[in-house]
């Protein structure tokens, strides 16, 4: 049973519309897969955690991570700071969302950069 606010699943829903995803009951734990994609989305107390994390092949995700987290720009993820990290061979950039500034809207420009990051480091564009 989820424990989401009413605006924060709202929200949620309207992020799921703009990225072509339906059907997913919004919920405190999300976990969408998406080609070699995932984005995981989790329900915190205070904020928001939205991880995108894209799998890259062992012997470059060490050079893929540093070279994304070279490019990070705050002015890009809204004044938010980014954590970048590995997951097994998944390189993952998290970010943590204030529920009062969370929005679906706003939460897709941020996927988009942080995605386009990803495929851009796990391409070896460095």
């Amino acid at each position: 049973m989820s424990n989401m606010d009413l605006k924060t699943q709202r929200n949620l829903d309207r992020f799921m519309e703009l990225i072509g995803v339906f059907g997913v009951r919004a919920d405190d734990c999300i976990e969408l897969i998406r080609d070699n994609e995932r984005l995981f989305i989790e329900q915190k107390s205070e904020h928001v955690l939205f991880s995108v994390g894209l799998a890259i092949e062992a012997t470059r995700i060490q050079k893929a991570q540093l070279w994304a987290m070279e490019r990070l720009n705050i002015e890009r993820t809204f004044g938010l700071l980014v954590r970048c990290f590995r997951l097994g061979d998944i390189l993952v950039c998290s970010v943590s969302i204030p529920h009062a500034v969370f929005s679906g809207d706003a939460l897709y420009p941020l996927y988009q950069y942080l995605s386009r990051l990803l495929t851009r480091a796990s391409r070896g564009v460095w």
